[in-house]
């Protein structure tokens, strides 16, 4: 906050005005700077020992995902062998899968943070995961049909391998958005 003044008292000034016109008296500048600044040393007072412990269970079992899905690579390596083409878009599955899961991830963490959400209770933690994983499984299907179809007409996938990776998107983003949406619950 001290090393960007200008850009906080800018913000501040402007929901001053805003809250202002609104007929509410807002947040004062006193106020908003100080939540920034208890929430900035909040974050940071910790040392660096501390930061990787609370940061390595999480990274290790990330890590435990990805050797997962190694193993399932090899599971299937002779159907890749076979059919290499498909072995071209297992990094797209993998990523969709990681983007789909950080986008449930951002949203519940947003909700949480804007109070929108009790973690406590066992109805909101079923509502939530429900709702992103159906988010999930519908971006998937979505997904699914446009590659398939742009896969097709433009002739750059062959229809086997088209279908294979249209229903693996929805498989992948139910399961993403699933640990995404539980993840930040749980923790």
């Amino acid at each position: 906050i001290e090393q960007y003044p200008l850009i906080f008292s800018r913000e501040s000034e402007q929901r001053s005005k805003h809250a202002s016109a609104a007929g509410s008296d807002g947040i004062s500048d006193g106020v908003f700077t100080e939540r920034l600044r208890a929430h900035a040393d909040e974050e940071y007072s910790s040392s660096v020992c501390a930061a990787v412990r609370s940061r390595l269970g999480w990274l290790a079992l990330f890590l435990v995902g990805l050797w997962g899905a190694a193993f399932v690579i090899d599971w299937f390596e002779h159907m890749l062998q076979r059919n290499v083409e498909l072995a071209h878009f297992v990094p797209l599955i993998i990523g969709h899968g990681g983007n789909a899961g950080s986008q449930a991830v951002g949203s519940v963490i947003r909700a949480l943070a804007a109070k929108e959400l009790d973690p406590s209770l066992r109805a909101t933690f079923a509502r939530v995961v429900s709702r992103e994983t159906l988010v999930g499984g519908l971006c998937g299907v979505a997904l699914g049909a446009l590659f398939l179809s742009v896969g097709l007409l433009c002739h750059l996938v062959s229809f086997h391998v088209g279908v294979v990776v249209a229903v693996s998107l929805p498989l992948v983003s139910l399961w993403a958005n699933f640990v995404g949406a539980t993840l930040p619950l749980l923790a």
